[in-house]
C-alpha cells in the first residue's frame, strides 16, 4: 500500500513539474501577454492577463503619457528562446496595432497607405524592434494638418507567431501598459 501511495505521489509531482515547465517557457498557453504595469484611471482593465514569464515577448512605450501630437515610441522585445514573426501591415504599416479605449473596450486604430503586399518581419531571440507611431502620418490622418490619433487612453497590441508561415491557430498577443495622450 505504501508503494502505491509513493507511486501516485511521484506521478503527481512529475506532472506538476512538467506543467510548470510548460508554462514557464510559454508552451502551456495559447499566447503570451505582457500585463500593464501602471493602469490608467478610467481605462478598461487588462488584469485578466498574467504577468509576463521570464522568457516572453514584451511591448513597452517610452512614456506613460504623451502630449497631443507627440510621436509614440514603442519597443517590442523578444526574450523567448526562438524567433517570433509578425506582419507589418498594422498601424502605420508597422508590426504593432495602436488601440484606443472607447466605451469600456479597446478599438484597433489601423491604417497603412502603402500599395505593396504585407511583409513578414522576423524578430530574433534577444532582439528588440523600435517603432515610432506618428499621429501626423498620412497613413492615419484624414487630411493635412490633422492628427490620426488625439487625446485619450491607449495601449499597443502586438500579435505574433512562432513560425514564419501562418499556422491557422490563434496567434499569441502581447500588450503594452496603457498610456495617455493629452
Amino acid at each position: 500500500m505504501k508503494r502505491l501511495k509513493w507511486s501516485i505521489a511521484a506521478g503527481l509531482a512529475s506532472m506538476l513539474v512538467a506543467a510548470g515547465a510548460a508554462c514557464a517557457n510559454g508552451s502551456g498557453s495559447a499566447g503570451s501577454t505582457a500585463a500593464p504595469t501602471a493602469p490608467v484611471s478610467g481605462v478598461p482593465s487588462a488584469s485578466a492577463t498574467p504577468e509576463p514569464a521570464t522568457r516572453d515577448v514584451t511591448v513597452t512605450t517610452s512614456a506613460p503619457k504623451y502630449a497631443v501630437g507627440d510621436t509614440v515610441n514603442v519597443t517590442v522585445r523578444n526574450d523567448r528562446e526562438e524567433p517570433v514573426y509578425a506582419e507589418d501591415f498594422q498601424t502605420e504599416c508597422t508590426i504593432v496595432t495602436l488601440q484606443v479605449s472607447s466605451g469600456g473596450s479597446w478599438t484597433d486604430l489601423t491604417g497603412c497607405g502603402l500599395g505593396r503586399p504585407t511583409r513578414t518581419v522576423k524578430i530574433e531571440p534577444g532582439a528588440a524592434v523600435e517603432i515610432r507611431l506618428d499621429p501626423h502620418s498620412f497613413h492615419l490622418a484624414e487630411g493635412p494638418n490633422q492628427l490620426g490619433f488625439g487625446a485619450g487612453a491607449y495601449r499597443i497590441k502586438f500579435g505574433y507567431r512562432l513560425g514564419p508561415e501562418p499556422s491557422g491557430t490563434q496567434s499569441p498577443v502581447a500588450y503594452s501598459a496603457s498610456f495617455r495622450i493629452g
